[in-house]
């Protein structure tokens, strides 16, 4: 989950979502508007009971900026809330999805 990348850092959620597909994951990324997130806020509830979910992964964009706070701890309570016991990554820029998801969910076989 994360905010709607700038068409330069798209590119690169694109790859690491298509390398993630590729190496067998069940991968979809979620972006939000943050100027609309409270109106967003049912689209990602729905999204996380969608279907049984491993794990989420939050990006940088959100968690690394502190006047993102607030949206950072609604994320995680919301998918604490909908998905208990779920498992979080932390992706640490764009580039850094796919490894994000080898890390915290295993290599794929």
């Amino acid at each position: 989950m994360g905010l709607t990348a700038p068409p330069e850092l798209q590119a690169k959620l694109d790859a690491c979502t298509k390398q993630a597909l590729e190496a067998g994951y069940d991968f979809e990324m979620v972006q939000f508007d943050v100027a609309n997130f409270s109106s967003q806020q049912e689209r990602i509830g729905e999204k996380l009971r969608s279907k049984r979910w491993d794990g989420v992964i939050v990006g940088f964009g959100v968690r690394g900026n502190p006047k993102l706070t607030d949206v950072f701890e609604a994320l995680v309570n919301t998918a604490s809330k909908i998905l208990p016991g779920i498992k979080f990554g932390f992706a640490s820029a764009p580039d850094d999805v796919f490894p994000c998801v080898v890390r915290n969910f295993g290599q794929k076989e």
